[in-house]
Parts: C-alpha cells; structure tokens; sequence
C-alpha cells in the first residue's frame, strides 16, 4: 500500500471522528436548559457547567488536533471529490440491497427457511437492527453535509450487512439455533475470539476500518462482562444466556467478515 493511501485512509479516519465528537457535543449542549431560575437546583446547574465545559474541551482538542493535521498534510490536496464518489458507491450499494424491515410484523418471510423460535428470531433481528442503523446514518450524515461520519456509517454498513448475510446463511444451513448446553456458548465466544485474532492481523493502521474492529471488539468485552455477571449471580437463581450467546454469534460474524468488508470499502475509496 503506498503512502499516499495510508494518509487517505487516516484523513477519513481523521474528519469521521471529528465530527462525531463536535455532533456529541453540540447534541448535549441542546439537551440541557440553560435558564437558571429560582427553581433551579445545584445539581441542574452543574449539569449545565458540565456540558459547557465538555463541549469547550472537545472544541478546544479538536482544533490542535486539526492544526497538527494541517501540518502534515499537503494542503493542494483536495480530498472532497474522493469522499463524495466513495459516498456515492457507498449509496448505490445500501440501495442495492434488501434490509428486512422488521416494523413489518411478517419481517420474516422470505428471509429464512422455515419457521424460527423465539430466542433464534431474537438473534436475527438484533442483528438486522444495526444494519438498518447504519444505512440510515449514512443517509442522514449525507444529508447533513457530515462527510466523515457518512464515511464511518458506510464502513460499518458494510462489516453489518456482510454479518447478517453470515448469520442467516448459518441458522438456514443449521449451524447455528438456540443453545441447548453451556458448551455451544463456550464454543461461539471461541470462534468470535478467533475471528478477533485474524481480524486484528489484517487490520492494522489508522483507519475507519480499525475503528469498527474496535468498537466490534468492545462490544465482545461487554459480552464477556455480562455472563460474569450473570455467573455472579445467586447460584439458586435460574440464569438465561441466550443474549449473550446471540452476541457471541453476532459479533463472530462481524468480525469473520471485517476484513473484506473493510477491504471493499478501502476500494471504492482507492477507486474514487
């Protein structure tokens, strides 16, 4: 890979957390009120004080950061053809797809073979969810001329898709239904450990990419954390792990197919 994709790879990185970061922060701006009455208790006025220290701190972070990054970047380079065509590829590839829409209550039909149980329905949905998630941010970051996070929304899209697509292709072939015993449990969380470990030697550099495999990462620590906590749990008590063993499947193939995802969308950016 040359030097010159390497600093593309880290300037979409770079502008796709800005923005989220300056969004985060004027997002909790506009939920406090900032009118100090004589109702107003000391708790409201230190959460006020908060946000405005928050924000000030983010505002001020990100314009050192930007001022390091315009050091360092060739500043006759103009970056906003590329993300524009890559956001377009990235458009016609959400559109050229079919998202179950689970408002539907036969959201179902059409998507698997046969009839489902609850808990394996359950595992399904919840990984259409965040693919529906991304799509729509991808489109409303478009929309409001956020082009970084509209990068990052269409990365994630990609990693999700390509995972519900694994998913439902293992409940048709059979692979992959309620657990019947906790060792089914142990085996999905050591598959998804490994798919981490191939996921995280193809991955490697500053990127959006690197982001999601991150955040993907985090997300099979929280699942962790939650059967220790259920392992804390009253031994008198009955504890269900059908969640986390719908986590375990879900974030295994997220991570089993980052690699290409993240290689397909690295494409439409090197293509652009």
């Amino acid at each position: 890979r040359s030097d010159a994709e390497d600093e593309l790879l880290r300037a979409a990185l770079f502008y796709a957390r800005q923005e989220s970061d300056l969004r985060r922060a004027a997002d909790r701006l506009g939920r406090n009120r900032w009118e100090v009455d004589g109702d107003a208790t000391v708790i409201d006025i230190g959460d006020g004080a908060g946000a405005v220290e928050f924000a000030t701190a983010t505002r001020t972070a990100w314009e050192h950061l930007a001022g390091r990054f315009d050091e360092r970047t060739d500043e006759s380079t103009d970056l906003t053809p590329v993300f524009d065509a890559t956001l377009e590829a990235s458009t016609e590839r959400v559109e050229s797809v079919t998202v179950p829409d689970r408002t539907d209550e036969d959201w179902l039909d059409g998507v698997v073979d046969g009839a489902l149980d609850q808990h394996t329905e359950q595992m399904l949905w919840r990984t259409v969810d965040p693919v529906s998630s991304a799509g729509d941010g991808l489109n409303r970051a478009i929309e409001d001329g956020n082009t970084g996070i509209a990068l990052y929304e269409a990365a994630r899209f990609e990693v999700l898709y390509r995972a519900f697509e694994r998913v439902r292709g293992r409940i048709d072939e059979g692979t992959l239904a309620t657990p019947e015993s906790t060792a089914e449990i142990r085996a999905e969380r050591t598959a998804a450990i490994e798919a981490a470990a191939s996921a995280g030697a193809s991955v490697t550099e500053p990127s959006i990419g690197a982001y999601v495999l991150a955040e993907t990462l985090r997300s099979l620590e929280w699942t962790d954390d939650s059967v220790r906590r259920a392992a804390d749990n009253d031994p008198e008590v009955v504890v269900s792990l059908f969640t986390e063993y719908g986590n375990y499947a879900r974030i295994r193939a997220q991570l089993e197919v980052l690699p290409d995802a993240v290689e397909a969308f690295r494409e439409r950016l090197r293509s652009a």
